[in-house]
């Protein structure tokens, strides 16, 4: 139920007076009596919510007022129960406990919020301070502690249960649930402060207080519920005139909506409209609760007026850009800072092919292809700094693996605050444009270089064609020879008017040999679609003398491979026929064995590199599937068998308080449950974070070695020193992720194999780089056992870390002798981290 406030700021002093009498007049026939503290209840885990209100049912000084399972839920029914304390979860669905505690506090600092976390203490307390809780509880100690931290925050002590509530007269009512008037007077003190509080709470808000009698017979309103319905602040009010400036539409609704919740004790809380005389319309949110006598009478209705008229134009506004982006042929796309996609319109899902369901919630990446990812790493540095990115040209992927290119208009988007939280993205394919661009620029250039080349190329063909010394020529491509140099004529007694302008097959060389005519003139057609011809031909000269040519034909043809031109061409073997017939199939056999061999060893070498990428591959996935299965197992253990040992301690521990009763013997066994019970929670928070510490991606490198290493000595005996600045500040998270494992590891194999019991651990930031040092005391390894380790990384610890690194483009040294052992591994820090950024954004809480 809303408070009231008789008189804001702006009431009149009539106003006041009257409100004031009015209270004074309730205060005289009835207020509440002693209320115990109103706890709204907060987790996503319903197991876990019936525990806490079994555990609370036992102390009549608290009163469960609601229970809510995410943030969301939590900061909408705060607003509207205004509970004194929260019981708040910290990870839920769509608004984890932390951010819905940092609203709440905001907007009701009156309201005391408990942190109910299965987590490290140490951890969830510094959230608290951050977000202003006001109280910490692990899961593990409800049932011991949470009714005192309660207690502790009202300064009040846990009452014991009632034996006979029947006999309590505060309890009895003739309508159970319903708000309940008491019969006892208030002091006028108590008034005076309570009509303080509620002024201070007009004041600061743009609330609206109203009050009456049933049946309306006495309407009080404040100067903002005039004001939400038209009315100047000196206007005496009743029934009629509310219902007057009702919209048409609303008045029967709104009555009817009254009249049930009166006749069940409902709260009333309804939108509707208010009309002015000349035709302007506010929306109102009314909120208010009908009170009650002894005897179940309704006697009051009070409650509280909201100017909701921005918020209505802001959901239409906001539909109506929905609706635009719905229907845009261009894709438009929003994303978080950290790249995951928030938005995916219908022109998207036609562009890329994804649909929404695929794309939201996935990485940019994606749609981008490998080559490109850097692009996306300076987008959204630039929006980071709030720029706006125009008409960025670039290449992305679609889902069937075929690219597009786009243009991209890049926006910052900005929360309430001025605060980047994200960007949007319109993209249109410009697929045509740039190859039509391309194409364009491709013609021209060709007409450039043809012409520019031309009178190049003819000069050089003379130059060339007549001082070659074989036989050349020049064909149409349907075989008419138009050029021929004169090594062609003068050495075989022929003149250029007895071979020119004919047919090549029909001029003097080939007169005497039909079956070479026939060759040639078979070979021109395949020569004419780009297919050249070579073979060994008899010709004679002009005295008659038979000869042996090497003849060859070949296509000239243009840049675009089109033919031109018929090149014929001849070396005269008859001297060196035999010899060189012997020599040529002796080369063209060495040739073609070593042309085998060469392709062999090629495709050899490219098995042996593809291999050994898909291995690389293969043991990335591997090691990645192992973190991640580290990481499901920890979220399973925390979350599953976590909560399942909250509820059962919470149960162990109303079993404690109900067998009391029976006997020291039976008290004193269910309290040693309970110890077990706590004693098993806290082993498997502990198995949890060894899997996978959320300390390493909430808090970072520093903090998470700072909480494994005195954990692992304890459970060892090892004596282990960390060395490792508090300002070491943030890594990329699966560097943080590698270094971790890699300290991890050293220290696992010190504590098997080394025999020593002490063990150094240094780890520096300097510059673009990471040293991780890891030392012992031990037996050492063996030279023969260390050099196979430097070589090979033998042992599949050895080999794991040089895997991590290796994703890095870290190195492994290994030194070792009878005095001990050093590892030393250095990692280059990407780029982006390296100039003295910190690498972490904003956390992401997984806490329970």
């Amino acid at each position: 139920m809303a408070e009231v406030s008789p008189n804001p700021p702006t009431s009149s002093p009539a106003d006041s007076n009257a409100s004031a009498a009015r209270l004074e007049a309730d205060a005289e026939s009835s207020v509440y009596s002693q209320p115990p503290i109103r706890v709204l209840i907060v987790d996503d885990h319903d197991p876990v919510r019936r525990g806490i209100r079994l555990l609370l049912s036992s102390d009549t000084s608290v009163s469960i007022c609601g229970e809510a399972a995410d943030g969301i839920e939590a900061v909408e029914k705060a607003a509207t129960l205004r509970p004194d304390v929260i019981l708040m979860d910290i990870t839920m669905p769509r608004m984890d406990g932390l951010q819905a505690t940092r609203a709440i506090k905001q907007a009701l600092s009156a309201t005391r919020v408990i942190l109910v976390s299965q987590n490290d203490p140490g951890v969830v307390e510094q959230h608290a301070t951050e977000v202003n809780a006001d109280a910490v509880v692990a899961k593990s100690e409800l049932s011991q502690q949470l009714i005192p931290a309660i207690g502790k925050l009202f300064g009040k002590t846990a009452a014991k249960p009632e034996t006979d509530k029947g006999s309590n007269p505060a309890v009895r009512t003739a309508r159970p649930g319903l708000n309940r008037l008491n019969a006892s007077a208030s002091s006028p003190a108590m008034l005076r402060e309570h009509r303080e509080r509620l002024e201070l709470m007009a004041q600061a808000s743009e609330i609206g207080f109203w009050f009456c009698d049933l049946p309306f017979d006495k309407l009080v309103w404040d100067n903002r519920v005039k004001e939400h319905f038209w009315y100047p602040p000196d206007t005496e009010v009743n029934i009629d005139m509310f219902y007057q400036r009702l919209h048409p539409e609303d008045r029967e609704r709104t009555r009817e909506t009254i009249e049930q919740c009166i006749a069940n004790g409902q709260q009333y809380d309804i939108e509707y409209r208010t009309m002015a005389d000349d035709g302007r319309i506010k929306w109102i949110r009314a909120i208010g609760s009908p009170f009650f006598d002894e005897s179940g009478r309704a006697i009051r209705f009070d409650g509280v007026t909201i100017d909701v008229t921005a918020k209505r134009q802001a959901e239409a506004t906001t539909g109506l850009l929905a609706a635009i982006v719905a229907s845009s042929d261009d894709a438009i796309v929003s994303k978080n800072l950290n790249g995951v996609i928030t938005s995916w319109n219908k022109g998207a899902e036609r562009l890329f092919g994804h649909t929404a369901q695929e794309a939201i919630g996935h990485h940019i990446t994606l749609i981008i292809p490998r080559n490109r990812l850097n692009e996306e790493d300076e987008i959204l540095s630039r929006i980071r700094r709030g720029e706006r990115v125009d008409h960025f040209e670039t290449v992305r992927v679609r889902k069937d693996g075929t690219t597009i290119e786009l243009s991209l208009t890049i926006s910052p988007v900005l929360d309430r605050d001025g605060r980047v939280i994200g960007a949007s993205k319109v993209a249109r394919d410009i697929s045509e444009r740039k190859r039509a661009e391309r194409a364009l620029r491709a013609s021209e250039e060709r007409e450039r270089k043809l012409a520019a080349d031309a009178l190049a190329v003819t000069a050089k063909f003379h130059a060339i064609f007549e001082q070659t010394t074989v036989f050349a020529g020049i064909m149409t491509k349907e075989g008419i020879l138009v050029e021929a140099n004169r090594l062609s004529l003068e050495a075989c007694g022929y003149r250029a008017e007895e071979a020119l302008g004919r047919l090549f097959h029909e001029t003097p060389w080939w007169k005497n040999f039909p079956d070479s005519q026939e060759k040639i003139r078979n070979a021109i057609g395949p020569c004419a679609r780009g297919i050249p011809y070579r073979e060994t031909l008899m010709y004679s000269w002009a005295d008659g003398t038979e000869r042996i040519v090497n003849f060859a034909l070949h296509p000239i043809v243009d840049d675009r491979g089109e033919v031109l031109y018929l090149h014929p061409t001849g070396v005269d073997i008859t001297d060196v026929k035999l010899v060189e017939e012997k020599y040529r199939k002796l080369f063209e056999t060495l040739d073609a064995e070593v042309r085998a061999r060469t392709r062999e060893l090629e495709q050899r070498n490219a098995d042996v590199l593809i291999q050994s990428e898909q291995l690389r591959e293969l043991s990335r996935r591997l090691l990645r599937a192992q973190e991640e299965e580290r990481r499901h197992i920890a979220r399973e253990l925390h979350d599953s068998a976590g909560q399942t040992l909250t509820v059962l301690g919470l149960s162990v521990n109303h079993l404690v308080q109900q067998v009391g009763q029976y006997g020291d013997d039976l008290a004193s066994e269910t309290a040693m449950i309970q110890e077990l019970v706590q004693q098993l929670h806290l082993e498997i928070r502990t198995a949890s974070y060894l899997l996978h510490p959320p300390m390493l991606d909430e808090n970072g490198l520093a903090p998470a070695l700072s909480w494994y290493v005195p954990g692992l000595a304890e459970r060892s005996g090892l004596e282990i020193k960390l060395d490792i600045a508090k300002e070491f500040g943030r890594l990329p998270g699966d560097m943080e992720l590698v270094v971790f494992r890699l300290v991890q590891e050293c220290l696992t194999n010190i504590h098997r194999h080394s025999g020593s019991r002490t063990a150094w651990i240094r780890i520096m930031r300097d510059g673009d780089a990471v040293t991780v040092e890891v030392r012992d005391q031990g037996q050492g390894i063996s030279p023969e056992k260390l050099i196979e380790m430097q070589s090979s990384g033998s042992g599949v610890g050895i080999r794991g870390m040089r895997e991590r690194l290796r994703h890095f483009n870290g190195k492994l040294n290994i030194e070792s002798s009878n005095a001990g052992t050093t590892i030393l591994a250095t990692i280059p820090i990407p780029e982006q981290t390296s100039a003295g950024k910190d690498a972490a954004t904003e956390p992401v809480w997984q806490l329970h």
